[in-house]
């Protein structure tokens, strides 16, 4: 609690537990709920995923629901459908559920989950037989963040069989899932046919296989202190890295801060042949050409002499996009009060009431959005304001400048050539005010009759965009 608390920097602690009603989750979630009543300044509550894999997920939501009721903890359950598009069962799965930890964990939650040593020394093997590096082979870390979302391990170095004592002398029920039992998957195998075989051979395996993931985990640490040594020398304000500068490193030094970029991104690591592709087509390319290295969930390209990794653009028929009122659009608020508005054809707009909030984010997402701008968007007419897609043809007048088509302002303001396409124009009663990124068109922060300079600042709004999903 104590590493928990130390994470969200307040006096009163919300811990959301993945419940699943298995063994390790049952004892977790009975030891937090004893730990939340003698401590009042942490709150408890139980998240089910029903992923309607197995005929009986319903049944075991029923189960996890009636636990909660008999400990007085909240519960809260989603059911989520799989889309595995091109990932595995277990692998969608996963993304599934922790979408749906991080909708129920909110801002201010943090997720406590109960992996045990066991788990630990099964996913070892499991990225070793995938050929994985020391990242991979380094597991499951008992603090660690998925995106924004702490998560804590608090079992992580508990065997399961010490787990089953504690369960039995507090008479606890748990459920078993039937799957456990398939060969089908990797981790059953493992558990029912290969790790048995070598513990026979080498006591205490898992705390061995154990001890090797937390010294891969240093061997990783030291590299992201180098890596984040070379990204701060090579990293510029609009989120590239400058290739003349990539070069000056050695090929060791030159993979391991691209593969740390790639993860500060939370973006899907390429294989050794598509890093190869990478540096071969994309660094050493021409000036003038216009490369592009694709793998599952994300790409490089290059632009004015820089590297810029990104995830795909979703696809989307541009060519029918219509205006859409701002009120229309799916909005989440994010930490420091930014509403992020998604765009229909792609990408998100943020509009927050401090250019600080904004500056933040893109503190947060490594710089990967540029051009924040001020425009006074005062709450009547904030229902008035419209986005539409521009056009390359478009003609558009910033303040004090002549009008030109969006083309030309593409190229003065440097505009990456796989952003333009989705580059969002702001009105308000059919009038154009701003293009998101670069400009306003209009006076829009204008001292109000009688009003001081600190009133206007907390009437505007700061406006920015981002052409992918967060």
């Amino acid at each position: 609690m104590k590493e928990a608390l130390r994470i969200k920097s307040a006096p009163s602690l919300r811990i959301v537990v993945g419940f699943s009603g298995g063994l390790d989750s049952t004892v977790l979630l009975h030891t937090l709920s004893l730990y939340s009543k003698a401590n009042t300044h942490v709150s408890i509550e139980a998240c089910h995923i029903n992923h309607q894999l197995s005929p009986n997920a319903k049944s075991w939501q029923s189960h996890c629901q009636t636990v909660c009721e008999e400990l007085g903890v909240p519960f809260r359950s989603q059911v989520v459908t799989l889309e595995p598009k091109g990932l595995g069962i277990e692998a969608a799965a996963r993304e599934a559920r922790y979408t749906a930890f991080k909708d129920m964990c909110g801002v201010d939650g943090v997720l406590l989950l109960g992996q045990h040593l066991d788990d630990q020394a099964e996913t070892v093997l499991i990225r070793l037989m995938r050929g994985s590096g020391p990242l991979g082979i380094s597991a499951m870390q008992s603090i660690a963040f998925h995106g924004n979302l702490p998560v804590i391990r608090p079992l992580l170095d508990v065997p399961r069989e010490k787990l089953e004592v504690v369960a039995d002398e507090l008479s606890l029920r748990w459920i078993e899932d039937e799957s456990n039992a398939s060969l089908t998957y990797d981790r059953n195998f493992l558990r029912h046919h290969i790790l048995p075989a070598l513990d026979t051979r080498w006591p205490a395996l898992n705390q061995r296989l154990a001890r090797s993931a937390r010294l891969c985990r240093e061997a990783v640490n030291l590299a992201d202190e180098v890596a984040a040594n070379d990204l701060a020398e090579v990293l510029h304000s609009e989120g590239g890295l400058r290739i003349e500068m990539l070069r000056q490193l050695s090929d060791l030094r030159l993979k391991n801060v691209i593969r740390y970029r790639l993860r500060r991104l939370n973006l899907p690591l390429p294989s050794e042949v598509v890093l190869r592709r990478v540096l071969c087509d994309v660094l050493d390319a021409g000036p003038d050409a216009k490369p592009r290295v694709c793998w599952k969930g994300a790409e490089a390209r290059r632009y004015r002499g820089s590297l810029y990794f990104i995830n795909a653009l979703p696809a989307g028929e541009l060519e029918k996009a219509e205006p859409v009122l701002l009120t229309s659009l799916s909005k989440t608020t994010l930490e420091g009060g930014v509403d992020a508005l998604t765009l229909p054809w792609g990408g998100v707009l943020f509009i927050a009431s401090s250019r600080q909030s904004l500056v933040s984010l893109w503190s947060d997402m490594e710089g990967r959005g540029a051009g924040t701008l001020a425009i006074e968007l005062l709450p009547a007419p904030l229902q008035k304001l419209s986005v539409a897609l521009g056009k390359g043809k478009s003609s558009v007048r910033p303040i004090g400048r002549s009008s030109n088509p969006l083309k030309y302002w593409w190229q003065q303001y440097h505009i990456p050539f796989w952003f333009r396409d989705k580059q969002p124009l702001l009105y308000s009663d059919g009038e154009l005010i701003a293009a998101p990124g670069m400009f306003t068109c209009v006076n829009t922060i204008e001292l109000k009759e009688g009003g001081s300079a600190q009133e206007t600042e907390q009437l505007s709004r700061w406006v920015s965009w981002w052409p992918y999903s967060l």
